[in-house]
């Protein structure tokens, strides 16, 4: 999952109440802190279904939305400069 549409997947997620801003934090930062201990880089849908937020099939039909939206968007796989995500929608 590319940050664009990790950054998208948060908005969704926050936008429809199914997690908080501090939430993604959270998942982000126990992502970060997986990865350095050596753990896999797991992408933010699966972090939000692991921690119970979501339920898969939710996740799934979101993850699902966003890729539709991004591919009849024409949404860039790069982000650019300052568009780093899902963190950068909830940094402090």
């Amino acid at each position: 999952m590319g940050p664009e549409s990790e950054r998208r997947f948060a908005e969704v997620v926050v936008a429809r109440g199914l997690a908080s801003p501090e939430a993604i934090r959270e998942a982000l930062a126990r992502r970060q802190a997986a990865a350095r201990a050596g753990g896999p880089a797991r992408a933010l849908p699966q972090l939000l279904c692991d921690l119970g937020l979501l339920e898969r099939d939710a996740a799934a039909a979101l993850l699902s939305e966003v890729r539709r939206a991004r591919r009849a968007g024409g949404t860039r796989r790069d982000p650019g400069p300052g568009r780093g995500g899902a963190s950068e929608l909830v940094a402090p």
